[in-house]
């Protein structure tokens, strides 16, 4: 699969995301749109064009927690 249509399928998550009412939902779209991004910068390594280096998408602020492990020390 091309870089091109990893990253178009990763819009299309994050579109679809936008569109949940329930956070839980919305969450697992965005994780799925981060990994065809990740899938998209292998493809691009493998094919000689190197990464997208516009970073990974950013979580809507209610899905960003400050501590992304709780309990964690």
């Amino acid at each position: 699969m091309s870089p091109d249509e990893c990253r178009r399928r990763a819009s299309e998550c994050v579109t679809l995301a936008q569109s949940m009412v329930n956070p839980a939902n919305r969450l697992q779209l965005l994780i799925i749109a981060q990994a065809w991004l990740k899938l998209a910068d292998r493809a691009a390594e493998e094919s000689g064009a190197g990464p997208n280096l516009d970073g990974p998408l950013p979580l809507p602020d209610d899905e960003n927690p400050s501590d992304p492990s709780p309990g964690s020390v």
